[in-house]
């Protein structure tokens, strides 16, 4: 039986760089994603590593669409590994649709597959964003909503988003979503792993260079985030591929129930909400450190 890794936002950026990172042997790997073409493309482009692919369409935020994608999975071999790195920014995205494909996509993805697997690992990609919010702001309590009134979360959830004005909710709503992401891998990890022997991690990337963030990469928050990093530069796609292959990797079967952060060193050096209206700010370099 083979072993099948699932790959959400499988068409590009990180998905498709992990994608890549599969084993080759006895493994089949199932990308997904809401674009054919793109599909069909990163298909091909996988192809040309030595992986054995298929593609298949589904939109995260459909929980009967993620429904059917695990039985897929299932019906081909044996699920040991699923990376869901589908989700949108907050850039001309409103906040609910931020909140229905990051959070409740991720509820969805994690809940179905854990019907179909036995062992293996469930990496949810994050954002470093789930740090920058000071926690006065994080209403957590709202979190569980989630889990029995997915309205009334998205109701609490879109008010708290306009706090800081309307103008910045879906900003605001993709940073809380990440947190959510983070906070309901916590909650799943002792279940799946005492219930079926999953593992799940989250992963928190900083800015990536994917086609996704390409019409982020000049704006001041964005040029701010990087000047935050020693690197002076956005990680790229390959990069998080790399530590995703690990985290899915059988010789890590002690990791679970924790956020990975890979942002460069950005959240450490002290961005985050408090500077991002500060252009000309810079973390401070210490002295005899």
């Amino acid at each position: 039986m083979k072993n099948i890794y699932v790959i959400t936002g499988g068409a590009s950026g990180i998905g498709l760089a992990t994608a890549k990172m599969m084993p080759k042997e006895n493994s089949l790997v199932i990308i997904s994603g809401r674009n054919e073409e793109k599909l069909i493309n990163a298909t091909k482009e996988i192809k040309e590593c030595g992986i054995n692919v298929e593609y298949y369409v589904c939109d995260t935020s459909n929980r009967e669409n993620v429904e059917k994608l695990a039985i897929f999975a299932k019906s081909k071999g044996n699920v040991v590994g699923v990376v869901n790195s589908a989700g949108v920014s907050g850039t001309g995205v409103s906040s609910e649709n931020v909140l229905r494909i990051n959070a409740l996509g991720t509820k969805y993805i994690n809940q179905e597959f854990f019907k179909v697997m036995d062992g293996g690992c469930i990496c949810d990609v994050a954002s470093c964003s789930a740090y920058t919010m000071p926690k006065i702001l994080i209403p957590e309590k709202f979190y569980y909503y989630a889990l029995r009134d997915e309205n009334l979360f998205l109701e609490k959830m879109i008010k708290r988003c306009k706090l800081l004005g309307k103008e910045k909710a879906s900003q605001i709503a993709y940073c809380l979503s990440k947190n959510f992401v983070i906070w309901y891998v916590k909650n799943c990890a002792y279940k799946y792993a005492k219930e079926k022997n999953i593992r799940v991690v989250s992963v928190s990337p900083g800015f990536v260079h994917t086609p996704m963030t390409v019409k982020e990469a000049n704006e001041p928050g964005t040029q701010l985030c990087l000047h935050y990093s020693g690197f002076d530069r956005g990680a790229k796609p390959e990069e998080i591929g790399y530590l995703i292959s690990s985290v899915i990797n059988p010789q890590n079967g002690y990791l679970t129930g924790t956020d990975i952060l890979v942002d460069g060193g950005t959240t450490s050096a002290g961005f985050g909400i408090k500077v991002i209206n500060k252009p000309e700010s810079r973390p401070e370099i210490k002295e005899n450190w």
